[in-house]
C-alpha cells in the first residue's frame, strides 16, 4: 500500500505544506501489506454514487467498522487523528462509488482498542484522471482538518460552485489553492498577514499572492457587521493555480456571511466584468 499510495501521500503533504506560512508536516503511517476483508467488495454494497444518488452512509460506515475490527490487533492507533480505509488499484468506481470524508461529531466516533477516532476517509474507486484523483484526495483531507465544502451542496446530485467561481479547493478544482480566509481558519496564516480594516477612511495595502510562501500580508478583511465581511486577496497563475486564466488574476474580492448555514456557500465572489 505504501508504494501504491506514494504519489498520493507526497501530493497531499506538499499541498498543505505550501498553504502554510510556517513549516508543517503530515505524518502518514501505512502498513507493510494490505489486510484481507472477510467478504468481497460486492458484499458490502458500496457502489452507490453520492453525485448520482444511491449512496448509503450506514453501509459505508459499517464497512469502516469491519475494516477496523480486522486490523485493530495489528495497528496501534494511539497517535492517529485520521483513519483512511484504502483499497488496491484494481478496485473500480463501480465497486466503491463514493470517496467519503466523515468528520464526525460526538456519538459518531469510530472505536479502536487505543482510542475513539472521529475523522475517517473511505477511498473510492478511481473516478477520473490522475490529477483529478490527487486533488480529490487533497480536498477530502481538507475535511479532516475541519474545512467544509464552500459550494452549494444542498442537492448532492446537483452541486453548484458558481457563488465562489473557480477559486479554492473546497469549492472547485480549477484554481485549487486555498483562499487566504481558509488558511486563517486552519491556523496556517500568521495573524500579522491579515489586515483588519475598520472605519471609512481610505487606506492602501500591498498584498502578495496567496500562492507564495512568505510572511508578507496576504489578506485584507473589512467587517461590515457582526457576521459579515468583505475580503480581498491576490491570486496569480502560480503554485497550484496554474490553470488560472489571465482575466481571473489579480486582486479578488469576495464576501463572507457566517449566518449562511452549512451546505450553502458563505463565500461569494464579486466578479469584474472582465473575469
Amino acid at each position: 500500500p505504501a508504494d501504491d499510495l506514494k504519489e498520493t501521500t507526497a501530493f497531499v503533504s506538499d499541498f498543505y505544506q505550501k498553504q502554510s506560512t510556517n513549516p508543517i508536516q503530515l505524518k502518514w503511517s501505512i502498513p507493510k501489506s494490505y489486510f484481507r476483508m472477510p467478504k468481497t467488495i460486492a458484499d458490502y454494497d458500496l457502489s452507490g454514487d453520492l453525485f448520482k444518488g444511491g449512496f448509503n452512509p450506514e453501509k459505508a460506515f459499517s464497512y469502516v467498522r469491519e475494516a477496523i475490527s480486522q486490523v485493530d490487533t495489528s495497528i496501534d492507533f494511539t497517535d492517529a487523528s485520521i483513519i483512511a480505509v484504502v483499497v488496491p488499484p484494481q478496485v473500480t468506481r463501480k465497486q466503491i462509488g463514493t470517496f467519503v470524508a466523515q468528520a464526525g461529531e460526538p456519538s459518531q466516533e469510530f472505536r479502536t482498542n487505543e482510542k475513539n477516532i472521529f475523522n475517517v476517509l473511505i477511498m473510492g474507486g478511481p473516478a477520473g484522471d490522475k490529477n483529478y484523483e490527487l486533488l480529490n484526495w487533497t480536498h477530502e483531507t481538507g475535511h479532516m482538518f475541519g474545512l467544509t465544502d464552500v459550494r452549494d451542496t444542498s442537492d448532492p446530485t446537483n452541486q453548484d460552485s458558481s457563488d465562489l467561481g473557480v477559486f479554492d479547493l473546497m469549492n472547485s478544482m480549477v484554481a485549487p489553492e486555498l483562499l487566504a480566509w481558509q488558511r486563517f481558519l486552519l491556523g496556517v496564516l500568521n495573524d500579522d498577514q491579515v489586515r483588519c480594516v475598520a472605519g471609512s477612511s481610505i487606506t492602501t495595502h500591498l498584498l502578495v499572492p496567496v500562492e507564495k510562501i512568505t510572511t508578507d500580508t496576504k489578506m485584507v478583511v473589512v467587517p461590515v457587521s457582526k457576521y459579515k465581511a468583505i475580503i480581498v486577496e491576490s491570486r496569480r497563475n502560480l503554485g497550484y493555480d496554474t490553470s488560472l486564466g489571465t482575466l481571473s488574476e489579480g486582486a479578488i474580492i469576495y464576501t463572507l456571511d457566517t449566518t449562511i448555514p452549512y451546505r450553502k456557500s458563505p463565500l461569494k465572489i464579486v466578479s469584474p466584468t472582465s473575469a
